[in-house]
């Protein structure tokens, strides 16, 4: 049995950039009202499935391992998310017109047809692929009733370690909130630089509290959200198969979790190609660390080289139970 740590709030403590608490986000609407109006699934066009996990999880990874069988076309990510925020004030938001039936009826339908048609779109890059799949790092949401869900779960440690490294190499200014963002561009400012410079300017942030505390709480958020909705699924209430996976059981038997992913969609696991790094899809094609690089080490326990204690106890105070939940400990 896991232990659930209990999230602390130490005094004193900082004043830190306005986030909200860790909780249990409430089900977008939008879900029950895509399964009150199922559009049938089309015999003609190859079956949909969803990867989804927080960003830095290893979508990316999934997906190309996922698309080694030949019966699974997996490439990109779609970011159906932001169709299905607009097409959820578009049927619930006052006074608009397709809030009522027959024009509610025809949007849900519609949004359904037009997740489905994109998917089926990578068909042609695959002749005779039996599912398209979509890799986007996002919350898991339902966008089509009966669909198949993979939601992949990461140690938020590393999560924090790799976010930092990505948002610092692609100038992701967008995820900082105001409050911390001063901190943020001094260590832009220094990742500017070679290597050992980039490595550094990453050690400063990643020993910021209010950095820390920030990312920690915002894993914690998406992975709250993402169990209620595995939760949910299996108890019928959202409709559609789902599957779990951790990155770290991926990195530790990629065959024998590919194996399980691929019989989960009914596919025989012996029809696939081989992991390799040409494809990247072997947990080694990654040789030598390189901060500035999407695919920058991939490795399992990065956190217990490039967190400070302080940092892990703050990351704890944060997520710790979540952590726990998910079986990572101290």
């Amino acid at each position: 049995m896991v232990m659930l740590a209990t999230r602390t709030n130490p005094s004193p403590r900082p004043v830190l950039a306005s986030v909200s608490p860790v909780a249990v986000n409430p089900r977008p609407p939008l879900e029950a009202e895509l399964m009150s109006a199922p559009e049938p699934a089309p015999a003609n066009l190859p079956k949909p499935f969803f990867i989804s996990a927080h960003p830095r999880s290893g979508t990316n990874w999934l997906g190309c391992l996922m698309h080694l069988h030949r019966r699974v076309a997996c490439w990109g990510e779609f970011t159906f998310h932001d169709v299905f925020a607009g097409v959820q004030q578009l049927v619930t938001a006052p006074g608009r017109a397709a809030r009522v039936d027959p024009s509610k009826g025809v949007a849900l339908r519609g949004f359904q047809r037009y997740v489905r048609e994109c998917m089926a779109s990578l068909e042609p890059r695959k002749p005779g692929a039996a599912w398209v799949g979509d890799h986007t790092p996002r919350r898991l949401r339902l966008f089509l009733p009966g669909a198949a869900y993979i939601v992949l779960f990461r140690d938020g440690r590393d999560v924090l370690v790799s976010w930092t490294f990505n948002a610092l190499a692609r100038r992701e200014t967008w995820v900082v909130p105001d409050g911390i963002r001063a901190r943020f561009d001094r260590a832009l400012a220094a990742f500017a630089g070679d290597s050992r410079a980039q490595l550094a300017a990453a050690a400063t942030l990643l020993d910021d509290e209010a950095w820390v505390r920030h990312v920690a709480r915002q894993w914690a958020s998406h992975v709250r959200d993402d169990l209620d909705a595995v939760a949910r699924f299996e108890r019928g209430q959202l409709v559609g198969s789902i599957a779990r996976v951790r990155y770290e059981d991926l990195h530790a038997d990629a065959e024998g979790e590919r194996r399980r992913l691929y019989a989960f969609l009914g596919l025989d696991p012996e029809d696939a190609e081989p992991i390799g790094d040409a494809t990247r899809t072997s947990t080694t094609f990654v040789r030598q660390e390189d901060p500035a690089s999407h695919y920058r080490r991939g490795v399992v326990g990065d956190w217990k080289e490039k967190l400070t204690p302080r940092a892990v106890r703050w990351a704890h105070e944060e997520a710790g139970t979540e952590l726990a939940e998910l079986g990572y400990g101290p």
